[in-house]
């Protein structure tokens, strides 16, 4: 495991921990962190890694359909002038091109919703300047990146209209699974809180290491922090949340804003802006972290995925098994607005396994794995 911290080591514990990893130096290269998450750097990073992943992943490109969610926004593309300053909701069957999702809380600040009183002038077009400051950022990034489409819950699902949620409830799998990226607020409470931050780069980035001349480790190493910050992101205040999981699950790419940094993950691929991994030249069904990662939750992303490229087989179903058990010990911590959502929340994903299975999940327990599956217990 490399080590980052901003306290310096003792030589002898880095020289011990570096001769045992006899991993080349390309994994990583020296990052430049800005002071704050929205400058022009952290933008480039996303951009990079969005048109790297379209371009090399064929695993995420699978996920890429002609799909559009029933209702969207429309994302201005240019800056400036009273047409760029509104969104306006267009109907999915009428138009064509590819969108993003964003994932955020709703926390306890007044929601701009859609409802059925103002759906006509979301149709004609609402002004930026009245949107939370999580929309707006969130639209300005879809922008950034060229997406011409974004699709909010709150604000393409009629909020009061209890036939249009059992339908579109039903179909988020999809709206989540086909998006072209996944924008995560990932450190807001609520929609005030928006996407960027400030942030001090001397904490956030690493130092780099010079080993003695001669070594086979190389003329320098860059170290971190012994904390799997991708992993991490579980507990930001978007991933406490129940229904959230499964967006980020769903989602074959997925942007998360969080407070110290940007993190890409993505079916190949992760990595933040002070750890820029390099895996784009391994193939698709590599290990597709990199070393000293241990598995998580999100593996199940990886899993699903590349039994749906490449075919079921023992060892992918026995996988599926471990994933499907840190996914549910990663969900029973999260919180629920509403109880009765405790199995709607997150049958998302049961019914992507399901399909790949042809396993049954009733009363969210899986029919192949009874009774041993009923051997829980409250940590």
């Amino acid at each position: 495991m490399y080590v980052f911290s901003s306290r310096p080591a003792r030589p002898s514990q880095l020289t011990s921990s570096l001769a045992a990893q006899q991993s080349p130096l390309e994994w990583l290269r020296q990052p430049r962190i800005g002071t704050s998450t929205r400058s022009v750097a952290s933008h480039s990073f996303i951009k990079a890694k969005l048109r790297s992943c379209i371009a090399n992943h064929t695993l995420c490109a699978a996920a890429d359909s002609g799909f559009l969610p029933t209702r969207m926004l429309s994302v201005p593309q240019a800056e400036g002038g009273s047409a760029a300053a509104a969104i306006r909701l267009v109907n999915g069957r009428n138009v064509t091109g590819k969108y993003a999702t964003l994932s955020h809380c709703w926390g306890q600040a007044p929601i701009c919703r859609l409802l059925t009183a103002n759906q006509a002038d979301f149709e004609r077009g609402v002004l930026l300047t009245t949107l939370p400051t999580t929309f707006r950022q969130a639209i300005g990034v879809v922008r950034f990146l060229g997406i011409p489409y974004i699709w909010i819950d709150s604000l393409c699902i009629v909020q009061d209209s209890a036939a249009d949620w059992e339908v579109e409830s039903a179909a988020m799998a999809k709206v989540y699974g086909h998006a072209l990226v996944n924008i995560a607020a990932a450190s807001s409470s609520d929609l005030r809180g928006g996407l960027f931050f400030d942030r001090d780069p001397d904490v956030v980035q690493p130092f780099t290491v010079y080993t003695p001349g001669g070594s086979t480790l190389g003329e320098g190493w860059y170290t971190w922090e012994d904390d799997n910050r991708w992993s991490r992101l579980g507990e930001e205040p978007l991933h406490r949340r129940g229904w959230v999981l499964q967006e980020r699950l769903l989602s074959p790419r997925t942007i998360h804003f969080a407070k110290s940094e940007i993190v890409w993950h993505c079916l190949q691929d992760v990595g933040s802006e002070s750890i820029l991994t390099r895996i784009l030249d391994h193939p698709a069904d590599a290990a597709p972290c990199p070393a000293g990662q241990m598995p998580d939750y999100t593996d199940i992303r990886t899993t699903t995925a590349e039994i749906l490229t490449m075919g079921m087989t023992p060892g992918r179903r026995a996988q599926l098994g471990r994933d499907w058990m840190r996914l549910i010990a990663q969900y029973t911590k999260c919180g629920l607005t509403k109880g009765d959502d405790k199995l709607v929340a997150v049958f998302g994903i049961a019914d992507r396994v399901e399909r790949l299975t042809g396993d049954r999940y009733p009363a969210g327990l899986w029919r192949s794995q009874m009774p041993s599956c009923l051997l829980w217990l409250v940590s």
